[in-house]
């Protein structure tokens, strides 16, 4: 007999950060959103842990409404955030994030009970507003963030 395919619970995508002349890449508007569909789609699934790193992240981004959505609920990378449910880890490493869109991000989590760990390590975050990230997710997820190089 067939066997059925095992669904994802991890992913990893790390976005090669300089182009061949050493200038920083960014992705395009339709490369994100191609992102954010995909990884809506994850939703209904099992994913457990989730790595973005290298993928600058700005608030303007990720409130960014995307293709895919509907009227009632917009897709974002923060609604797609959000509606994974399954998802126990989260990195967000190196992604150039500011307090502003750390403290969304921390927003959009709050309603994931198996979340437990948000890796926002070697961003752009005050310590005021990862104090915040952490006040908005309570104690049930370890929170990393500012300089440290420990992960979840």
């Amino acid at each position: 007999g067939s066997r059925s395919p095992l669904p994802l619970q991890e992913l990893q995508v790390r976005l090669v950060s300089f182009s061949d002349k050493l200038e920083p890449l960014r992705p395009t508007a339709r490369a994100r959103a191609a992102l954010v569909r995909g990884l809506a789609a994850l939703s209904k699934g099992v994913l457990r842990t989730l790595e973005l790193s290298f993928l600058p992240v700005r608030l303007r981004e990720a409130e960014e409404e995307v293709p895919g959505g509907s009227e009632k609920y917009p897709l974002t990378f923060l609604s797609m955030l959000g509606g994974l449910s399954s998802l126990e880890r989260l990195s967000l490493t190196h992604n150039g994030l500011f307090g502003d869109a750390a403290t969304k991000i921390a927003e959009a989590l709050d309603g994931l009970s198996a979340l437990n760990c948000l890796d926002l390590s070697r961003n752009r975050i005050s310590a005021e507003a990862l104090r915040k990230v952490k006040e908005t997710l309570g104690s049930r997820v370890e929170v990393k963030g500012s300089g440290s190089q420990t992960t979840c």
